[in-house]
């Protein structure tokens, strides 16, 4: 199955997630963060089913990080339902030759929105025109595609008898419901949104998931809540849990995650008016760090929206909740967007001149140029070291006097940092019991160790066995672990350096 990473991201701010508190709600009652917004979790039936076929389809976005008695759980109760018609057309829609372009991540709580179980069925709305509604939320889907995922998903709902599984797991639900909110009671300050965008935060209403685990979604906006048939508009985002749910309260957790996705509802519209910008400065900065943004399923089309959302999720968290502000820049910088930390410092800027800047709207112009001076500096920002040269080369035939190899870069690396693995088709360099390797280790590396960094652009193996002649042998050295000592989230790269030498 062809993984699928970046499909997310054209879509990112199509505004994907459930709202609707049938058939299942678990609110905390009437407690709010501030008089002005109530803060409430739920866990939605239609929802939890959309992420379990997902997962049972072994589609690997989903079929991942999920708490494990519960992944268990879902196995063992739809063991008998896995080649269910309904998981051969996901993987269809899913697996598209060709096309990354595809229905996965996202696609699925946003066609979800279109779906509400009653008297034993998954139902479709009526009076939404579902072309256009896919059309502007979400085109990888077709309306021909859709209603029949939909019918599918209907059949295995009642031959699997889904809301028995679903009911079974109650009361798990309500503690997920419960440790979600009180976390989120402590961390959001409506104030702090009603200050910086000029509006007021409404009512936050959490979809938790167990089943979406490690995917989070941003809620749709009013409108489209309006077009859906929402009772009260809010935000709702959801929220995927993959700890015991005591530890759903954790903020230091789930903090950056919560903030991040509410902060899409407030980032996304200013944005409207910069779609030129947008565009330009996402072609210049992505291809050097695709490889990041591709992992975190991000493309160039999406790639300035989500940094804007994050830097103001980092700008929240370093006003309210300062403790979680490191772990969430280095979550940003390992996602791509490694210049986070010098745009928060920036963004004193913003912070210390509100009698100039009421809102951060009046701030978007000295962000756009500060984003283009980013693009304008990513030779610098994102050089990658690379190999110079290894000494003996690369397939190279070598004397079986040799006694180390020598692997210098491009420009200075972190020397603190080291990885490798052996080459499983070639002779080991070091010996394979742990015995002999410390005890060769200690007679001929250094300082106890075969590996280390001669200085900042030079690393060593040296050779623990003796060379047979006529024989290949080899190491991978890890790229991942080949960074710049001034910013460790610009790797050589998430690959491995094969080196190989015969024996003459």
């Amino acid at each position: 199955m062809k993984t699928n990473w970046h499909i997310i991201s054209v879509l990112t701010r199509a505004l994907l997630s459930t709202a609707l508190l049938y058939p299942l709600f678990y609110g905390l009652g009437e407690t709010t963060a501030a008089a002005t917004s109530k803060v409430t979790a739920f866990v939605d039936e239609k929802q939890e089913l959309s992420a379990t076929v997902w997962i049972l389809a072994g589609c690997e976005e989903y079929d991942r990080g999920v708490y494990p008695p519960y992944y268990r759980d879902i196995q063992r109760y739809f063991r008998k339902f896995k080649s269910h018609p309904v998981m051969d057309f996901i993987l269809q829609m899913r697996d598209a030759p060709d096309s990354v372009y595809v229905v996965s991540y996202n696609s699925v709580p946003c066609a979800a929105e279109l779906l509400y179980i009653e008297d034993g069925h998954v139902r479709v709305k009526e009076g939404i025109d579902i072309a256009e509604y896919f059309h502007t939320q979400d085109p990888r889907w077709t309306e021909e595609n859709f209603l029949k995922y939909a019918a599918l998903l209907d059949d295995f709902y009642m031959k699997s008898d889904y809301h028995r599984f679903f009911e079974k797991h109650s009361k798990l639900y309500r503690e997920y419901a419960d440790s979600l909110q009180a976390g989120m009671r402590r961390l959001i300050d409506p104030d702090w949104f009603q200050d910086v965008y000029g509006d007021p935060l409404p009512d936050v209403s959490a979809c938790v998931s167990p089943a979406y685990a490690w995917n989070n979604y941003s809620g749709p906006d009013t409108l489209t809540q309006r077009l859906l048939g929402y009772e009260r508009t809010g935000y709702y985002p959801i929220i995927g849990v993959s700890s015991k749910p005591e530890y759903a309260s954790n903020m230091y957790i789930n903090g950056n995650v919560i903030i991040h996705e509410i902060s899409h509802s407030f980032t996304n519209p200013i944005l409207e008016n910069y779609e030129n910008e947008e565009q330009e400065v996402g072609r210049i900065i992505c291809p050097y760090m695709e490889q990041e943004l591709y992992r975190a399923g991000y493309d160039w089309q999406c790639l300035y929206g989500e940094f804007f959302n994050s830097l103001m999720t980092n700008l929240y968290l370093k006003d309210v909740y300062p403790s979680l502000l490191g772990r969430s820049i280095s979550a940003d910088q390992s996602h791509g967007f490694v210049w986070m930390k010098e745009a928060v410092d920036f963004m004193d800027r913003f912070s210390e001149n509100r009698d100039k800047y009421r809102t951060i709207d009046d701030f978007m112009p000295e962000f756009v140029e500060y984003m283009r001076s980013v693009a304008a500096r990513m030779d610098s920002i994102a050089r990658r070291p690379t190999v110079k040269e290894i000494i003996p080369a690369v397939g190279s035939t070598v004397s079986p006097d040799l006694e180390e190899i020598r692997v210098i870069f491009s420009e200075p690396v972190e020397t603190g940092l080291s990885g490798y693995r052996p080459d499983p088709e070639r002779e080991r360099i070091w010996p394979s019991t742990l015995a002999r390797y410390k005890r060769m280790a200690r007679k001929i590396g250094r300082d106890g160790d075969f590996d280390y960094y001669e200085n900042d652009t030079t690393f060593v193996f040296k050779i623990g066995v003796p060379l047979e002649s006529g024989k290949e042998y080899g190491v991978k050295l890890r790229e991942d672990f080949i960074v710049r000592p001034d910013n460790q989230f610009v790797r050589m790269g998430y690959g491995t350096i094969d080196i190989w030498f015969k024996v003459e």
